[in-house]
């Protein structure tokens, strides 16, 4: 679903929005960080908890090992 996406944005810049959002599977991190890594969106966050998986997914992927800590 992303990358149908990602090809419709044609330069304009990207939101993702995690207001809502409880939960987070590792499929789920990963898409975001692969949408992280490819559109430096603006993310949306309105909890310590959501702003925690906007961390995760902006996190630099050789810091992975971090999270484990």
């Amino acid at each position: 679903m992303w990358s149908d996406l990602a090809t419709t944005l044609d330069g304009r810049s990207a939101t993702v929005d995690l207001r809502d959002v409880t939960y987070v599977d590792v499929s789920g991190m990963q898409v975001m960080r692969h949408i992280c890594r490819e559109k430096h969106p603006a993310i949306l966050t309105a909890s310590p908890l959501t702003e925690s998986f906007a961390e995760q997914a902006q996190r630099n992927p050789t810091n992975d090992n971090q999270e484990n800590d």
